[in-house]
């Protein structure tokens, strides 16, 4: 008897037990670090030690978005710029198309070479979507300015023209809105529009005009411009090679862009935009120009104005423009001739004036 009453003893101790365990276990509260708040901009730190919401992001969680701002600085340093690089970076991987769907909004003013309100210039607004490109047309206002809301995209390219006015290195224009370490990257501010300059003509000559375009190896090979037939060879007055050394992933190369002129042929760099004739005298047979990857106004593209006296004591003004690849091994060029044949040093152009007309 004292047996069995002993077996049931345990038995019970043993279900109480059991009881007590699963109830304890199941709602015992369980007791964790409080998720450290990530201050305003601060640095990303070791993902080890990050706080969980932060690390969470790598499985679809994206910061908000930080004041966008133009920055080259990689590896960022500062906390604005590293948060820019987080939200980015997560936005990418969440959704690579999202650069085409960032809002844009433009505010730009035409004025000529006298600071002066151009009216009714013809402008041209085009911008790339996650769908295509669209495109508006408008002109500017009595104060030269326009302006484009209500559109999302990821590049928007702007032109100016007008009737009676010639084009400048500024009548057209690119404006990135989702790479901000891209030369391009834009923040709209519609106290300070863009200006875009037309130069107002005022005593234009015929001469032949010519854009000329095409790659080159960054080793540098010469590519030699002849400015009377609008050919860019291995025979002309002017040449232009292209040198890289180094590389930055996301900077771009150091590279250097080397000008020489034919014994006999001269240039000088453009001391202005709006200058229309050459100069008498000046010319100089070489000249170099190198960008360093490291320089915080590094950009890939480069634009070299000059005007060029041939050979034959002619003269012309050209633009050269030169954009390095990401691989650095590659240059792309435009060149850009406005050639007065008479031996005039008048090189203002009217498009009505045009001799190559066929081009």
């Amino acid at each position: 008897m004292k047996k069995h009453i002993a077996i049931v003893i345990v038995a019970v101790t043993i279900i109480v037990g059991l009881a007590a365990w699963l109830w304890f276990g199941h709602h015992r509260v369980t007791e964790t670090a409080p998720i450290p708040a990530q201050e305003p901009g601060a640095l990303a730190k070791p993902a080890e030690t990050l706080p969980r919401a932060y690390v969470s992001k790598n499985d679809g969680t994206i910061p908000p978005k930080p004041r966008l701002f133009k920055s080259k600085e990689y590896p960022p340093k500062s906390p604005d710029v590293q948060a820019m690089w987080d939200w980015w970076l997560a936005m990418d991987k969440a959704d690579h198309s999202f650069q085409w769907k960032m809002p844009i909004e433009f505010y730009g003013i035409v004025l000529d070479q006298f600071d002066q309100p151009v009216a009714g210039a013809d402008v041209s607004m085009t911008w790339t979507t996650d769908g295509g490109t669209r495109t508006n047309k408008i002109k500017s206002g009595e104060d030269g300015k326009f302006s484009l809301s209500d559109a999302s995209g990821k590049r928007l390219s702007v032109s100016v023209l007008k009737l009676g006015y010639a084009r400048t290195t500024s009548w057209t224009q690119s404006f990135d809105y989702s790479s901000f370490s891209d030369d391009t990257f834009h923040v709209p501010d519609s106290a300070n529009p863009v200006v875009f300059k037309v130069q107002k003509l005022i005593k234009p000559e015929p001469l032949f005009v010519y854009t000329l375009s095409g790659t080159m190896k960054c080793d540098g090979t010469l590519a030699a411009v002849d400015i009377e037939k609008g050919k860019v060879g291995e025979v002309g007055d002017f040449q232009f090679a292209v040198t890289t050394s180094g590389n930055s992933p996301v900077l771009g190369s150091d590279y250097t862009v080397s000008l020489n002129a034919k014994p006999g042929a001269g240039f000088v760099v453009e001391p202005g935009e709006f200058a229309i004739a050459a100069p008498q005298q000046g010319y100089q047979s070489a000249i170099t120009f190198r960008q360093s990857s490291t320089d915080s106004t590094h950009k890939r593209k480069h634009v070299i104005r000059f005007y060029g006296k041939t050979t034959a004591g002619t003269y012309a003004r050209l633009i050269v423009r030169v954009e390095i690849d990401e691989s650095g091994t590659l240059a792309y060029y435009t060149v850009g001739i406005f050639y007065n044949p008479s031996g005039s040093r008048n090189l203002e152009f009217d498009d009505r004036l045009r001799l190559n007309r066929w081009d």
